[in-house]
């Protein structure tokens, strides 16, 4: 009985009792569905014209994380 109930909380990442700074600050970051839609989509960019550049043009976006929060005004 006491297997089955591990395998349920450790199937939902809750008792694995493993606690590393990364996956902290990974876990704080919103879910997709809870950003805006400019968020998900586009980056901030100093240079670009309207400080905001679409995902698609940043280099490896799908293999460096991309920062989920905007400095405060754009």
């Amino acid at each position: 009985m006491a297997n089955s109930m591990e395998t349920e909380q450790d199937a939902q990442g809750q008792s694995s009792g493993i606690e590393c700074k990364q996956l902290v600050l990974a876990q704080a970051l919103p879910k997709e569905h809870e950003m805006d839609t400019r968020d998900k989509y586009t980056t901030f960019s100093r240079t670009a014209k309207n400080h905001r550049k679409g995902v698609h043009k940043v280099p490896h976006f799908t293999k460096r994380p991309i920062p989920r929060t905007t400095p405060t005004g754009f």
